[in-house]
């Protein structure tokens, strides 16, 4: 990601392009969650569910004097997409041996999320605004490994994910 650069006492603001989520699916993971702490007791940092987003593009430090150039790219981008509906997929995890960050995979029908993300980078780039350039990998992020966390404990974990059908 290219930094970013401000004026000397300009404030900076750590941003990040969205989908915030209808309250039942909030409801919906903080539950999933639970059922995953009895597997796996102590292991994670839940994510609080009223926290719980759909990132789609991390722009990182951004000086605040661009924050209304960047909300124009982003109302630009949304605006030359077509409406999608949102589906939960399946639970995944980041990090091959035990699992550093627990995931739900979010899903549209077509190729909605993946044309999204490709307007906001066009959008973003046409008014030199840095963003992380890491193709997008479409979760919610329902926990994080804690730093003393027993990776025997994290192996368990990940290999439950794959066999694990959590209740509605």
């Amino acid at each position: 990601m290219a930094a970013s650069t401000s004026r000397p006492g300009e404030t900076s603001l750590r941003l990040f392009v969205a989908i915030t989520l209808p309250e039942a699916w909030k409801q919906y993971l903080a539950a999933r969650t639970l059922e995953l702490e009895r597997i796996a007791p102590g292991y994670t940092r839940w994510v609080a569910p009223e926290l719980l987003h759909l990132t789609l593009l991390f722009l990182g430090n951004q000086p605040a004097s661009r924050l209304a150039l960047i909300e124009e790219a982003v109302a630009l981008a949304a605006g030359e997409q077509a409406p999608f509906t949102l589906a939960l997929g399946r639970l995944g995890h980041f990090g091959a041996d035990a699992p550093r960050v627990l995931w739900m995979e979010a899903r549209a029908g077509d190729d909605s999320l993946r044309a999204l993300h490709g307007a906001l980078r066009k959008r973003l780039a046409e008014r030199e605004i840095p963003f992380d350039p890491k193709p997008l990998v479409p979760h919610l992020t329902l926990g994080r490994a804690r730093r003393e966390a027993a990776p025997a404990v994290g192996r368990l974990l990940a290999r439950r994910l794959d066999t694990l059908a959590l209740p509605p």
